[in-house]
């Protein structure tokens, strides 16, 4: 055991802060809580031989839980089976495994928090529970010499587990602190990580076990199994028979009462070009269906270690050059070996006239998902005296960015009532990061409609024209400042703002079978909106 442990910290690896040779920090893709308080403890608070002490802040009790898991998970086989089967279930779009959700689940003939009371105590436990309701354990998606969730294995006992502190990590083996590394150092070897969960709020104190159904998710689109059943619902190619049907009123680019600047008048009011008045339909939203990035986004996106020795909280290119003698690698393959796993969190928030804060929703998304990434590909022809040799590159300048269908999240819009929200509306976009929060003024240009227009759920005429009005005659509508209140993430990526108008078009043209959407771009980003 001595020796296996030598080995294992003589295989520690320094990090190069050279951005083409970007390699990552394996603890703690956004592990570390900024808002804990500072630790009081050192490894030997934990020492078996002294009684257990007070747990006075979260770390404190992550860094006793950790200790307490590391002991479980190095005597039972089954504990690590477990461990891996439910963070492979990745129920918050993740390796995760919360706490509460499975601390009541089986394993053999003890439940999952009965081992860990076995190897501490009750009293222990219980103060651990209180002071971490959102308590979780990682397997971390970090393929670095091929090791990742799905071929953990379970089979070997000496898994550290690890807690990241403020600046460095401590790993746990059989009970007891065996190491700590900076945050500019990796161990290349598997772990198991104990953070607090940061895609869940905290129903209740995980004093008690929660079912599925009680698990609140910040965002549906963290909820995997609902992500699941929707992917399937809805064609690639589907705007929704409401706007096509817009379109078959409102397509014309001539200024005349057809245009398709009307189109939400017949989605919205079922307001035609023959009939001009309409009522409001209370169950119509519109709806962000695709999203396209800009590679050149990913090194906005993309939180490298800093000076500071913080670790990254996104995807980046850990192993930005691959060899294999003898064959080759499948492209998933290659993603697997040089990106460490994971999603950015895209953060939308939506400003309205008529309200002081905004509209807020998340979706989590891969580099897979957003870009092909072009691998630069050597070939060397074997011969009797060597093996074929394969080399493959990754150059974020080759990057391409591609369309995603957002049908399987839940990217619906707030209820666009005219006559009290007016007819603008202001989305900012961010890539959410682990940090203080802090609040936000955000001020913007809000347009509304003149009175006779629009009276209660009632729309007299197209557009923002009074009755008897003709298409050419001037616009009905004014324009004040708006200033919201929105509280987010400090460190936050913001990449890009757009103004959106009731009287924008949705569909712009049609190609063959397909429509085009109208795409509001921020130069990082694009997006397509439709009604349903």
């Amino acid at each position: 055991m001595k020796l296996f442990l030598s080995l294992l910290m003589i295989k520690i690896i320094s990090f190069d802060m050279q951005f083409k040779q970007i390699i990552p920090l394996l603890i703690m893709l956004g592990v570390i809580s900024c808002n804990d308080e500072s630790t009081l403890s050192s490894s030997s608070a934990f020492s078996q031989q002294e009684p257990p002490v007070m747990l006075v802040d979260k770390k404190q009790a992550k860094e006793k839980f950790a200790s307490i898991l590391s002991k479980a998970v190095y005597q039972h086989k089954s504990l690590r089976d477990f461990l891996k089967t439910e963070a492979l279930e990745q129920f918050d779009e993740n390796y995760d495994v919360l706490y509460a959700l499975v601390r009541d689940k089986q394993i053999g003939k003890q439940t999952f928090r009965e081992i860990l009371v076995e190897n501490s105590s009750e009293q222990e436990m219980r103060a651990i529970e209180e002071k971490l309701p959102l308590l979780n354990v990682l397997l971390p998606a970090i393929v670095f010499e091929d090791m990742d969730p799905s071929n953990f294995d379970t089979r070997i006992a000496e898994v550290p587990v690890a807690v990241a502190k403020d600046s460095t990590t401590s790993l746990y083996m059989n009970g007891k602190e065996v190491e700590r590394v900076s945050s500019g150092q990796i161990p290349n070897f598997p772990v198991v990580v104990v953070n607090e969960n940061t895609r869940v709020e905290a129903p209740a104190p995980a004093v008690r076990g929660i079912s599925e159904k009680e698990v609140i998710f910040k965002s549906p689109n963290y909820d995997r199994k609902r992500n699941l059943s929707t992917r399937a619902a809805v064609s690639n190619e589907s705007v929704g028979y409401k706007a096509i049907n817009s379109f078959q009123y409102f397509n014309a680019d001539d200024g005349s009462f057809s245009q398709m600047a009307y189109q939400r008048d017949y989605i919205y009011y079922g307001i035609t070009p023959n009939h001009k008045e309409g009522k409001l339909n209370h169950s119509v939203r519109d709806y962000i269906i695709s999203l396209e990035v800009n590679p050149k986004a990913f090194r906005t996106m993309s939180d490298f270690i800093d000076s500071q020795g913080k670790t990254p909280s996104d995807p980046y290119i850990k192993q930005s050059r691959v060899g294999k003698w003898g064959g080759s690698h499948s492209y998933d393959r290659l993603i697997d070996i040089m990106w460490h796993q994971g999603s950015f969190n895209f953060r939308f928030e939506v400003f309205r006239g008529n309200q002081s804060t905004p509209y807020v929703f998340y979706v989590p998304l891969s580099p897979k998902d957003l870009w092909d990434f072009n691998f630069v590909h050597y070939y060397k022809h074997g011969t009797w005296f060597r093996q074929s040799h394969h080399i493959w590159w990754v150059d974020i300048d080759k990057f391409t960015s591609k369309p995603v269908d957002l049908n399987r999240f839940s990217c619906s819009l707030p209820k666009w009532d005219i006559a009290e929200e007016g007819l603008s509306r202001r989305i900012c976009i961010y890539e959410e990061d682990p940090s203080e929060e802090k609040e936000f003024m955000e001020e913007y240009e809000k347009e509304t409609i003149a009175d006779g227009i629009v009276k209660g759920e009632v729309k007299f005429n197209i557009g923002v024209f009074k009755v008897g009005a003709s298409a050419s005659s001037n616009k009905n509508t004014k324009r004040e400042k708006i200033t919201s209140k929105v509280t987010r993430k400090a460190g936050s990526d913001h990449l890009g703002t757009v103004d959106m108008n009731f009287y924008d078009p949705i569909i712009i043209g049609r190609d063959g079978e397909s429509y085009k959407l109208k795409l509001y771009q921020t130069g990082m980003l694009n997006f397509s909106i439709t009604s349903k």
